[in-house]
């Protein structure tokens, strides 16, 4: 299963939106499995868990803390807020 092209995931907490591209360092696959899938570790909700292989990545900076890929970061993407819509840049 490849990485969905162009999905991210969007995360916020405590105010702090975070936005990274849905691709596992791992091995390149997308992080969930299925659509609307809550990343989110039950344990700690400041980490997001790969459903693939169970990586867990802190949400602040993407940061691989456990799992296969430990100390590789999943890729941020820029965006902004114009009129309470989350815009996501495209491209390099």
């Amino acid at each position: 299963m490849a990485g969905k092209a162009g999905s991210c995931i969007v995360v916020c907490r405590s105010g702090v939106v975070a936005v990274y591209e849905n691709v596992c360092p791992h091995i390149s696959i997308s992080l969930n499995i299925f659509d609307d899938q809550d990343l989110t570790d039950l344990l700690d909700d400041n980490l997001l868990v790969c459903s693939n292989h169970g990586a867990r990545f802190r949400i602040v900076d993407g940061l691989c803390v456990s799992g296969p890929c430990q100390g590789k970061r999943l890729t941020s993407r820029s965006f902004s807020v114009l009129d309470s819509k989350l815009l996501i840049t495209t491209g390099s």
